[in-house]
């Protein structure tokens, strides 16, 4: 539809210097770094938090999103399910990312139904099956747990093609180095058709992987599987969207 005004979303968080402070006393609400929120269960704990990295090789805008020391707690960037593919396909959602260590941790990064502030993980692997926590979701999910434990893996549900619970049907083959940067990139068209695209190459394209109505919100976030802090160290959030004048 032609409107005159700003018909693109876009919201890019570069982490410069807007924090969630570790350590610090806070609660689970009402917390934010620029246009996303902090939820995850957990994150009202003093060991989590988000934080701009100031010391070299990590120059240049790096948050450091840190869970807490309990299984299954989550440390984790969303926005408002705020998202209606039909209306404001293609979604796209960008983000660069690595790790300090492999172990004890699952990330997903995509978008999904849920934001909650006790929300957990939306897609997890154990061993060989991927557990589909939220009901509507599309992108990518890294875990330990994996049988292929520093394989990136793709996640789908919600829409007409049933989500794959076999991991192995779900490998990327796309192996994740400690200490090493992957560009993890998602496009949701607006008849739910998405690309998988890592370090810029397209690996993925599946019709109807997430439903075209239900909302979603961008969520990017890291879970502790053990009784220790887990680290995931983001680079930056890309999120666009095209402007619903429908409503």
């Amino acid at each position: 539809m032609s409107q005159s005004g700003i018909g693109r979303i876009e919201i890019f968080e570069d982490f410069l210097g807007e924090e969630d402070k570790v350590a610090a006393t806070q609660t689970a609400y009402h917390r934010a770094i620029g246009s996303f929120r902090v939820v995850g269960v957990g994150t009202e704990d003093t060991d989590s938090g988000i934080t701009s990295m100031e010391t070299d090789p990590n120059l240049g805008g790096v948050g450091c999103f840190t869970s807490s020391a309990t299984a299954g707690d989550v440390c984790a960037l969303a926005t408002a399910k705020c998202f209606d593919v039909a209306l404001m396909g293609t979604l796209v959602m960008e983000v660069r990312v690595q790790f300090p260590d492999l172990l004890t941790k699952s990330c997903f990064i995509g978008f999904c139904n849920t934001n909650d502030d006790a929300e957990t993980i939306p897609a997890s692997i154990t061993t060989t099956a991927i557990t589909l926590t939220a009901t509507n979701q599309v992108g990518f999910v890294f875990d330990g747990n994996a049988t292929s434990v520093a394989n990136w893996y793709y996640t789908f549900c919600g829409g007409t093609t049933t989500g794959d619970t076999v991991s192995a049907n779900q490998d990327s083959g796309v192996t994740l180095v400690a200490g090493e940067y992957d560009v993890l990139r998602i496009e949701v068209d607006p008849n739910g058709t998405a690309r998988w695209y890592i370090n810029g190459i397209l690996k993925k394209t599946l019709a109807g992987a997430v439903s075209t109505t239900t909302d979603l919100c961008s969520f990017t976030g890291v879970e502790s599987e053990g009784a220790a802090v887990e680290y995931m160290k983001v680079d930056y959030i890309l999120v666009r969207a095209n402007r619903d004048w429908t409503r």
